[in-house]
């Protein structure tokens, strides 16, 4: 693993936790973890773990 990819993992593990939080919205989630557009955060995460952070949040939440 490469420092990018280790930086990677990183930035999702942090956002899986902000995303337990429900006053945080979703894009402030991203933008906490470095993403300037929540788009460019909803992409990513799904790329990483097969689902939105909505839908993550969801899951969670049950």
């Amino acid at each position: 693993m490469n420092l990018s990819e280790y930086m990677d993992e990183v930035r999702i593990e942090i956002s899986k936790d902000l995303l337990k939080q429900d006053e945080l919205k979703i894009a402030e989630v991203g933008a906490r973890v470095g993403y300037e557009t929540p788009h460019s955060f909803t992409r990513f995460f799904k790329k990483i773990t097969g689902m939105t952070p909505l839908e993550y949040r969801e899951i969670v939440r049950k």
